[in-house]
């Protein structure tokens, strides 16, 4: 045991006696001078490797004399090229044909318009040896309108975009759409007229409203009435509760309803709303438009496929009721802390006051 423990202090000895005379240290730091280097120069190799094939060097994929970066906020690397525009590596379907960023959500959200064939299908006609078809009214009543006169309604443009003016007729007074026996009668007229906003952008829905005119006016009854438009500038605050209305889904895996129902949603400001979409599948890269104003984010709670047009009313502190916004889009629906895009009517206002609306 003795000699054993001599041997021991002996070893510690040595030990200290090299870092003495510096021999220690010096070999100590070189060998952190060598594993900076080779991580480097792994780090380097791994980073050139993700570049596309065609601005790689094919003699040697550890080298390019091309320019690399990390992107600011680490979701991909950065490049710049030489003679080449910048670019971001972004997930395949937030980038379109023309390889650019999409910052407008198109192809991605969801119009909520209505569709008898369900998610992810169309409706496609059967083709004819030969094509004589009559021509046929399309009574769209889960693509709601809301009355603001006693001839013209206001409606989501994309529910009418394909649409030749003698296709719609509108209906007030709906509540069960499966039943004619009601409290009080529903009134049909047939549409005249769609003016469609000049600036409406399919792929974004961008400025997505169109009028509905008609020539025989409604008269107020029981349940058929109009609605105030806001006053310019007028501000819907954030968490205000406003009522959204429709015949539409309450989930993406539901199915339309036959009466009218109503949900009550709060309004979300517009930079957090459009901080929600860019954290939820549109990318950082996303700029919600200013004619959208958003509401929702409670789970559950929410307009859906089917209830594109539909109005979102809110409550005034004189107890008048104003149009705030029309059903536009969403991502899937009623999603914890996922809110719905609304036409923004105030935003809209003067265009609507133009075709000779006062409400």
């Amino acid at each position: 045991m003795k000699a054993l423990q001599i041997f021991v202090i002996f070893v510690l000895i040595i030990a200290v006696h090299s870092q003495f005379d510096g021999s220690f240290w010096w070999m100590n730091k070189n060998l952190m001078k060598e594993a900076s280097q080779s991580r480097s120069m792994k780090e380097q190799s791994a980073r050139i490797r993700t570049l596309p094939p065609r601005y790689r060097n094919e003699n040697d994929e550890t080298t390019s004399s091309k320019s690399i970066f990390t992107d600011d906020n680490d979701d991909g690397n950065f490049y710049k090229y030489d003679n080449e525009p910048d670019c971001v590596c972004t997930p395949k379907y937030l980038c379109n044909e023309n390889n650019t960023i999409i910052t407008d959500g198109a192809g991605i959200i969801n119009e909520r318009a209505y569709s008898i064939c369900g998610k992810d299908k169309v409706c496609c006609r059967i083709p004819k040896a030969s094509d004589n078809s009559h021509t046929t009214t399309k009574r769209t009543p889960t693509n709601t309108q809301k009355p603001v006169n006693p001839t013209t309604a206001l409606t989501a443009n994309h529910c009418v975009k394909q649409s030749r003016n003698s296709n719609y007729l509108i209906r007030a007074g709906e509540w069960d759409r499966s039943s004619t026996l009601e409290y009080a009668p529903h009134h049909d007229r047939v549409v005249s007229q769609i003016i469609s906003h000049p600036q409406y952008y399919s792929g974004g829905l961008y400025n997505d409203i169109a009028l509905l005119k008609w020539q025989n006016p409604l008269t107020n009854e029981v349940n058929v009435g109009s609605i105030c438009l806001p006053e310019e500038n007028e501000n819907f605050e954030h968490g205000k509760y406003c009522t959204v209305t429709g015949w539409g889904k309450s989930s993406e895996d539901s199915v339309t309803t036959d009466k009218l129902k109503f949900v009550k949603v709060p309004i979300v400001k517009h930079t957090q709303c459009e901080r929600i979409f860019q954290n939820n599948r549109l990318g950082r890269h996303f700029r919600l438009h200013d004619s959208f104003i958003c509401a929702g984010g409670e789970e559950g709670l929410d307009s859906c496929t089917n209830d594109g047009g539909s109005p979102l009313i809110c409550p005034r502190d004189d107890g008048s009721f104003v149009l705030a916004g029309l059903v536009s889009w969403g991502l899937d629906c009623g999603q914890k802390n996922i809110p719905g895009a609304y036409t923004n009517i105030e935003h809209l206002l003067k265009w609507i006051k133009s075709h000779e609306i006062n409400v």
